[in-house]
């Protein structure tokens, strides 16, 4: 019960916080241009609901990602840490832009284009 109080506690804290929007300079893009560990948030609608998510993730400037996971319908928690891993994949296209992906273990893809 503990931590499920403290975990509705940091995500009540996280929400309720304005996040200002960070976007890196980047020179060249590939994989070990992302390394170290950063955040993120999800809020939005499910089923008539909000649904709140916090993310927490780790980089190795390889291809591997970690992460960790905290998601709030409907003011319950329906998910308390849930970790994650997979892949991702970073690459220059020929507009300038960079591309990337994210693929988790169980194969599903998430892609991504900045520039």
């Amino acid at each position: 019960m503990m931590v499920l109080v403290a975990s509705a506690l940091v995500i009540g804290v996280v929400a309720s916080r304005p996040v200002p929007k960070v976007q890196a300079q980047v020179t060249s893009c590939s994989n070990s241009v992302l390394m170290g560990n950063y955040g993120g948030y999800f809020f939005g609608s499910l089923g008539g609901g909000t649904v709140n998510s916090v993310l927490a993730l780790h980089f190795d400037g390889v291809n591997n990602y970690q992460m960790d996971q905290w998601q709030m319908a409907k003011g319950v928690l329906i998910i308390n840490g849930g970790h994650g891993s997979g892949t991702y994949s970073l690459a220059n296209l020929s507009d300038g832009a960079c591309k990337g992906s994210l693929t988790d273990s169980r194969g599903r893809r998430v892609a991504a284009r900045h520039g």
